[in-house]
């Protein structure tokens, strides 16, 4: 069974260089001018949507953006397990483009996470990452929204059904990594706006009690 490294899971921040650090800082702060430069196509909903992860989830961005190319070695499954457990950590379940035009990293290479021939081992890695912490319990959301298993095969799965799977915050279109997954994509600006700041908030409890005014 492959293992995450222990030198760099430990880590908080990516192990980028001053150069690289620098010139992501410079394109989070205009989404619109990075996406151009590199050719990449935006509407005003995209620009908006990776304005907001660029901001909120810049840290994790530069993670996306260091294992971006080290994801697709054969021997990388610690890599691909790392880069999994971080996104599933921040509390998202899933991930299309929302850091494609500032970390180079979108759907396909979120999906390249677990299509190198080692899934079952990138899955097993992550699922050892469940846990009653805030950061376990998004894993343990995100492996629900994915449809896979809480527990390996044999294991009894009583905790797991015990577990609640809808937050009550009461929040339209609120992002918690458990709230229901169903609700429709936001479509006006003040829908857009509650999406935003419901998603930063399900990442850290202090923001969530701000936001409720609680």
């Amino acid at each position: 069974m492959q293992k995450i490294n222990s030198s760099i899971a430990k880590r908080k921040t990516a192990p980028l260089s001053a150069a690289q650090l620098k010139q992501l800082k410079l394109d989070a702060k205009n989404v619109r001018a990075t996406a151009e430069r590199k050719e990449v196509t935006l509407d005003k909903w995209e620009e908006n949507d990776e304005m907001f992860h660029a901001t909120h989830y810049f840290e994790l961005g530069c993670w996306l953006f260091y294992y971006s190319a080290r994801i697709y070695s054969p021997e990388g499954v610690a890599d691909r397990i790392d880069c999994m457990r971080r996104i599933f950590e921040a509390g998202l379940d899933h991930l299309n483009y929302e850091f494609f035009s500032v970390f180079d990293f979108g759907e396909r290479q979120f999906d390249t996470l677990v299509e190198t021939g080692d899934a079952e081992a990138v899955i097993d890695g992550v699922r050892k990452r469940i846990n009653d912490s805030w950061e376990g319990q998004n894993v343990r959301a995100a492996f629900k929204y994915m449809g896979w298993p809480i527990q390996p095969e044999g294991i009894n799965m009583q905790q797991e059904h015990s577990m609640p799977t809808k937050c009550t915050h009461g929040i339209s279109f609120c992002a918690c990594s458990t709230c229901n997954r169903s609700q429709p994509r936001p479509d006006t600006d003040q829908d857009l706006m509650v999406f935003r700041e419901s998603r930063a908030a399900s990442t850290v409890g202090e923001q969530i009690l701000k936001y409720l005014g609680i």
